[in-house]
């Protein structure tokens, strides 16, 4: 670990984030170390290019928790020498929460730590507008072909999601500003982001809680991979002014906002989406069964995988 000669860390340190995948004016790397016999996380810019985004962080921490004040904490850290210095909060995560309440088959529990998040998100200043700013930003082509107004959190809070709030009793404290504008985005755009990363990330726990009681619906096809949603959860992806598919590209073209990679793919939405009840142990053991093997197979042969983003990704530019 390079020590930084303004403030030098501790050496031993553990690696928390490093995203050295991002385009280099967004790189940056975070690190659990002990100083002065405390833990401390810092926040070091990766690359040059990336020092002016590393301050904007500041600012935007600071700007945040004006905006959340009533309904969220905000970690603002302290800028020492080349890094961000933050405490360290030993509080698990509203994500790791909704995890446990799957894995220990308490659905209604992971039910309504969601519903806490979905009040507080919607108790935050809304305004209706038209989110010019945000779409420039995440759109292809800069084109779109509506300008009514949409409900927007009216500060550009993208990255509020479950993973980066901390629960420490009633507490809820957000970690993780870097991706926060002055602009609006749309609600309906934050929530969907939200609960896609919370499912995508627990498929094996939600399917395993599918049932007659408590079904789960598959939306979102990602590699030949079904994305199954609790259908309990449904409602709050579902926006009368925008669709899914429209949500979805613009979650590709700020990936490609971050990334300045064009070859990746968000999956696209499932024509027809299958309600399941049940999922057979078989298939949970088994990456999920026939479309599991064919994928496994797929990934030995050149230029496959390639070929399968590049269809989803004409798919979804296709779907209304």
């Amino acid at each position: 670990m390079k020590r930084h000669d303004n403030n030098p860390v501790s050496p031993v340190c553990l690696a928390l984030a490093d995203n050295s995948y991002r385009r280099k004016e967004f790189r940056t790397r975070t690190v659990l170390t002990d100083k002065s016999g405390r833990k401390v996380v810092c926040k070091f810019a990766s690359s040059e290019e990336a020092v002016d985004f590393l301050k904007a962080i500041i600012v935007r921490e600071k700007a945040n928790a004006e905006y959340l004040k009533e309904h969220f904490d905000v970690l603002c850290g302290e800028f020492k020498g080349d890094h961000i210095e933050y405490e360290y909060l030993p509080y698990p995560s509203l994500n790791e929460g909704i995890a446990s309440a799957f894995r220990e088959n308490r659905c209604g529990e992971a039910d309504n730590l969601l519903e806490v998040y979905v009040r507080k998100l919607r108790a935050l200043n809304i305004s209706y507008a038209w989110p010019g700013e945000f779409l420039s930003m995440v759109s292809q082509d800069g084109a779109t072909n509506r300008h009514a107004e949409i409900e927007c959190l009216s500060r550009g809070v993208l990255d509020l999601t479950p993973r980066n709030i901390l629960v420490d009793a009633s507490r809820c404290v957000v970690v993780d500003n870097e991706w926060s504008f002055d602009f609006p985005v749309p609600v309906a755009f934050v929530l969907f982001r939200a609960i896609r990363e919370i499912v995508k990330g627990l498929q094996g726990e939600i399917r395993r809680c599918t049932t007659r009681a408590r079904p789960a619906v598959g939306i979102v096809v990602r590699n030949l991979r079904t994305c199954y949603f609790p259908e309990g959860w449904i409602k709050y992806i579902t926006d009368s002014q925008l669709s899914l598919a429209e949500m979805l590209r613009w979650e590709m073209g700020f990936q490609r906002y971050t990334t300045g990679v064009s070859g990746g793919t968000v999956g696209r939405v499932k024509t027809n989406p299958r309600i399941k009840t049940h999922f057979s142990m078989w298939r949970l053991g088994n990456e999920y069964g026939i479309t599991g093997t064919a994928r496994r197979v797929l990934r030995k042969a050149p230029l496959v995988p390639r070929l399968v983003r590049f269809v989803e990704d004409r798919r979804l530019h296709s779907q209304k």
